[in-house]
């Protein structure tokens, strides 16, 4: 399944038919729903030695694992300084979440679809209502941070585009502070 397809398949997703097998998911499961749809990383290749990294934890005094990681543990890209650790969330929707995926899941999914009071959501998705308030802040942040940024595709299907780039810098007697420099790009 292409990523645009995984992603379409959420837009045939409600609450009768697709929420109860959801809940019915363990964990790992979950995870890897998410990750089928693109929403989640499968794996993360290491910037130096460009292999997939693997998955790494911390274990609790529970006994649980806890703090998945992407960990590379090659010595030669340890010693890079590069990153060879980076969160199991990192650049993902749920990145800096502090709750349980389904049910963060489950507001987003009442938050975009239904019209429901902030009380509601809070009594579905079992969390305090302020909770729901700074998620659904969140959410509206995500969405007018993707409406104020769209992509503007270049060229077209079987059109040659080339890209000219120029930096512009005027100095003034190439003495004193850095000089102000400006980027000009033209189409061919």
């Amino acid at each position: 399944m292409s990523a645009q397809a995984a992603l379409l398949s959420l837009r045939s997703f409600n609450l009768f038919s697709g929420w109860p097998e959801v809940a019915s998911m363990t964990k790992d499961e979950f995870d890897d729903y998410l990750a089928a749809r693109g929403l989640f990383w499968k794996n993360c290749p290491c910037p130096n030695c460009h292999e997939p990294r693997r998955i790494t934890h911390e274990i609790s005094e529970s006994g649980e694992p806890i703090r998945f990681k992407f960990e590379c543990n090659k010595r030669k890209c340890k010693a890079s300084r590069l990153f060879v650790k980076v969160g199991l969330l990192k650049d993902t929707f749920f990145e800096g979440l502090h709750c349980d995926r389904k049910k963060r899941f489950l507001f987003s999914f009442l938050y975009v679809t239904s019209s429901m009071k902030v009380e509601e959501m809070a009594r579905n998705v079992e969390v305090d209502p302020n909770t729901c308030v700074q998620w659904g802040q969140w959410i509206r942040d995500v969405m007018a941070e993707n409406f104020n940024n769209p992509t503007i595709q270049i060229g077209g299907v079987g059109t040659i585009v080339q890209i000219d780039e120029t930096n512009i810098v005027k100095r003034k007697h190439n003495v004193g502070r850095m000089a102000s420099s400006s980027w000009r790009t033209s189409e061919n």
